[in-house]
């Protein structure tokens, strides 16, 4: 018997202001673009990115629009910091419960706690960009990781790394500590990601050994109070590279160079016990490598996506 398929429904599409229905070619674009960026390697996505890039400053939404935004949109909801090798650590505020316990969406364990309620930070649902943040208020507010993560990060000697915070400084021209990582029985080694007050509040990079044989603190551009995406690489030979917002920072110096570090904690709020900063953080990433200028593209651009930020 011949079998003969029946003639497709029509269904009507539901009128949405502002929102246009996709055809069915459409459609088909766009489920082989969210499949591409699930599957594509940080490298694949790049060549992509640039071949329709077209002079565009990356946002999510806002005035880019049609085929653009919604490759943007697609972006946030594909974007995986451990496609790029090396994630010790990576991790997004999403719900009240981190100001406890932040997880790290690694599975490597690396998770940062506070137990004592009064020292937490706050939870607000819209703290950047109208994204989930933890606020620390710059008093007594701090998260601390007593895993291997500082030590694997940062110890030995000139680790290569790359470091990446997702903030908004509340409090500018001020020293205060963003991230940090120490030994917890003394006041050296350490190493910390700071703004220090230089006429205006200015990026500053604190790092000394065991022996506090060496204390290079370079300074460089400029806080503000508007979000960032901030990535800090050293490289194995003492180097330091500093991106914010996708722009390479001046410092004063370029490098970080000391003997060795031996470290056990790790905290994101304070350095150590003090230089409490008043900040709220979205997410952060961490590899225990330096990450090439195609994965930096790869990393700022989906974090410019999912929360909407501006990058060069």
């Amino acid at each position: 018997m011949l079998h003969v398929e029946p003639i497709p429904r029509v269904i009507a599409a539901r009128s949405i202001p502002g929102v246009r229905p996709l055809s069915t070619r459409g459609l088909q674009h766009a489920l082989e673009r969210r499949r591409f960026f699930e599957h594509a390697t940080p490298e694949e996505i790049i060549r992509a990115d640039e071949r329709e890039r077209r002079n565009k400053l990356w946002a999510l939404g806002g005035s880019v629009g049609g085929s653009w935004g919604g490759r943007m949109a697609t972006y946030a909801a594909t974007f995986r910091p451990d496609k790029v090798g090396g994630c010790l650590r990576f991790g997004h505020v999403t719900s009240a419960s981190d100001a406890a316990s932040y997880p790290d969406r690694t599975g490597n364990g690396h998770v940062f706690v506070q137990g004592t309620a009064g020292e937490r930070p706050t939870f607000d649902a819209a703290g950047l960009n109208g994204r989930p943040a933890l606020v620390f208020d710059g008093v007594d507010d701090r998260i601390t990781c007593i895993t291997s993560f500082a030590q694997t990060l940062m110890g030995g000697t000139n680790a290569p790394s790359t470091q990446i915070l997702v903030l908004r400084v509340i409090t500018d021209d001020v020293i205060s500590s963003f991230f940090s990582c120490y030994r917890s029985n003394t006041s050296l080694p350490r190493w910390a990601i700071k703004q220090h007050s230089v006429g205006a509040g200015v990026w500053y990079f604190f790092k000394r050994d065991d022996a506090n044989s060496a204390n290079p603190e370079p300074t460089g551009g400029f806080v503000g109070t508007e979000p960032h995406v901030l990535v800090v690489i050293t490289e194995s030979d003492g180097g330091l590279r500093v991106y914010d917002n996708g722009e390479l920072v001046e410092l004063n110096r370029d490098n970080v160079i000391t003997g060795a570090l031996t470290l056990d904690q790790a905290q994101f709020g304070a350095d150590r016990t003090a230089a409490f900063g008043n900040f709220a953080l979205a997410a952060d990433a961490f590899f225990t490598r330096a990450a090439t200028d195609t994965e930096r593209l790869y990393l700022e651009r989906g974090y410019a996506a999912r929360y909407g930020l501006l990058v060069s």
